[in-house]
């Protein structure tokens, strides 16, 4: 069946999209009045290949990467795109709000170096032969042996029976957690990590502008902004 008609798209000899009054787009992707994205360009052995969507497209790079494969399609700030030479095709607030969570970590060299697990010296092929053949042995363990949640600030004055009772209050969600770990990465150490678990600080993700292509990693620029609020 092909849907391409029933969403306002049809294929010609050439296998390049365009309206079905006939009227072609200025290239392939859409961009052109109805600003839908139908297909993927990738490169693949050296060559440039494209994939069409039959239904839909879902962008799944990760925080950094998918920011910025929209900025470079032409979705996202102008001004970002535009400084990359890139044809502004959808002004959207691609890249901002990010959120990450700041760690503090403290390493403890301990006096009784047998208390502590070290990853390097302790690991062997036997336990990973162990926990793929029986899931049993050291690989089977959290590398964290202890955890805590704290809530730093005061807890509101009036509470509810259903805000204890189903936790639906958001300012009573713990916003520090701590958490320690066994597992040295130096010989005869223990670690202790504080986590903030409610980031408020935003940071955001830009495009590098003097980037060459996708494989440049300073391709974005990310500032992480951990502390630029108060709270």
């Amino acid at each position: 069946k092909d849907e391409s008609k029933e969403n306002g798209f049809g294929i010609d000899e050439d296998k390049k999209w365009k309206r079905l009054n006939g009227k072609p787009f200025r290239n392939s992707f859409g961009r052109s009045g109805l600003k839908r994205a139908i297909g993927v360009k990738y490169t693949r052995h050296n060559l440039p290949q494209v994939a069409y969507a039959s239904k839909e497209i879902i962008l799944s790079a990760g925080t950094f990467v998918s920011p910025v494969i929209l900025m470079k399609s032409g979705i996202g700030p102008a001004r970002q795109t535009q400084a990359a030479n890139v044809e502004s095709i959808s002004e959207l607030p691609v890249g901002r709000n990010l959120l990450d969570h700041s760690v503090v970590g403290v390493q403890v060299q301990l006096n009784k170096p047998k208390y502590s697990w070290n990853v390097w010296d302790n690991l062997t092929y036997t336990d990973l032969h162990e926990f793929l053949k029986n899931g049993s042995g050291p690989m089977t363990g959290s590398e964290y042996s202890a955890q805590a949640r704290l809530l730093s600030t005061d807890l509101p004055t009036k509470l509810g029976k259903s805000d204890l009772k189903n936790n639906s209050n958001a300012s009573l969600w713990p916003d520090l957690q701590i958490r320690y770990s066994y597992v040295a990465y130096e010989y005869g150490t223990v670690t202790c990590n504080v986590e903030g678990t409610r980031p408020v600080s935003t940071g955001s993700v830009r495009l590098n502008s003097t980037a060459i292509s996708m494989t440049d990693p300073n391709l974005p620029i990310i500032k992480f902004n951990y502390f630029g609020s108060e709270k």
